[in-house]
């Protein structure tokens, strides 16, 4: 229908548009990585990542607890997470080539013992032939060292926890409950993230209805340039192959 067609392009046009509209700029190249050191980067060399992992996962799990507000810690899954960013302009384009997925930000009540339960389960299905390296998982608040060798239950050592307003890191209390923020498609027990479906179903699951990609977009208007964390920052602070 001709008609049809005409209004069909004319939206064309604004997204198009929209699409080109800058956000901010990055000061550095963001390399993304699933596990850290594989190749997935198409503008950094695996030993660029292969101590901490991804810089660009590294920031959007930020700006997800940033932007949802009453979060203590942030997790992403590696694979909801598909560009490397270049160092240049940002646009609103970039950011959902980043995040193309139609997912919210969902708060969760969790132990610090179930917290490292659903990054075990996680970590052994980023493991797992028939699993996805998109599993591994990437924190903001949180950091571990993880041991790939040893049996699931022990992968994950010296976590540690710093809320937003924290100024040092302290060990992550296993009896004590944090909010922490996902997206809604591993809340609810997808990519091998199994014991947020556990908590969910329990109800200590709120979706705040923020857009993922809309998220990351805001956290980039805010600070005006974004560049890569301190390596102290980095969820992954040592990993043993």
């Amino acid at each position: 229908d001709a008609d049809a067609a005409a209004l069909l392009a004319s939206f064309n046009v604004e997204v198009e548009e929209l699409q080109s509209l800058e956000v901010g700029q990055v000061t550095q190249n963001l390399c993304l990585s699933r596990i850290p050191g594989d190749k997935h980067s198409k503008i950094c060399s695996p030993k660029d990542t292969a101590k901490n992992g991804s810089d660009i996962s590294m920031l959007v799990v930020h700006a997800f607890r940033e932007m949802a507000k009453a979060s203590d810690i942030a997790i992403q899954n590696a694979g909801g997470v598909r560009t490397d960013i270049a160092k240049g302009a940002l646009t609103i384009g970039d950011a959902y080539k980043l995040l193309p997925f139609s997912n919210t930000l969902v708060e969760m009540d969790m132990t610090g013992m179930e917290i490292k339960a659903v990054l075990e389960d996680a970590l052994d299905y980023a493991l797992q032939p028939d699993g996805s390296t998109g599993a591994y998982p990437y924190a903001a608040g949180l950091r571990w060292h993880v041991n790939l060798t040893a049996p699931i239950g022990q992968r994950f050592s010296k976590m540690e926890f710093k809320g937003r307003n924290d100024g040092s890191w302290s060990p992550l209390d296993m009896n004590r409950s944090y909010r922490l923020v996902t997206n809604n498609y591993i809340a609810s027990g997808r990519d091998g993230y199994l014991s947020f479906k556990t908590v969910k179903k329990d109800g200590r699951y709120t979706d705040t209805y923020l857009d993922c990609a809309q998220s990351f977009v805001d956290y980039v208007k805010e600070r005006g340039s974004i560049g890569k964390l301190p390596p102290s920052e980095y969820s992954t602070q040592a990993l043993v192959e």
